[in-house]
């Protein structure tokens, strides 16, 4: 059994503590991420497992905007993404119900 460091969060500051918690919490897994990425030879980022597997760069893609839905959407309550933003985004990652698919569904 490996051991797990603790992680502790310091929320970030100019936002509400609560926000500002879940912003430090993003930004701590997206640099333990990019960590593990800068190990993986870029080959791999397309390949897709034979048993019908997502590759890591749709899941990637997938928690990108999943996470630009919770800033937009939850927590600044925009009715829309910004342009600039739909730009990097040009996939729906939501049906018609608004339910997450698989992004493989949608690329």
């Amino acid at each position: 059994m490996s051991q797990r460091d603790n992680l502790i969060i310091t929320p970030l500051s100019g936002y509400a503590s609560d926000v500002g918690v879940w912003l430090a919490a993003l930004q701590d897994a997206r640099q333990r991420t990019l960590r593990v990425l800068a190990k993986i030879e870029s080959q791999w980022l397309d390949f897709i497992p034979q048993d019908g597997g997502e590759s890591i760069g749709t899941i990637l893609y997938h928690l990108a905007v999943i996470e630009a839905d919770w800033l937009y959407v939850e927590v600044l309550q925009a009715a829309s993404y910004p342009p600039e933003i739909n730009i990097l985004f040009p996939h729906d990652v939501r049906d018609n119900d608004g339910k997450l698919t698989s992004v493989s569904d949608t690329m």
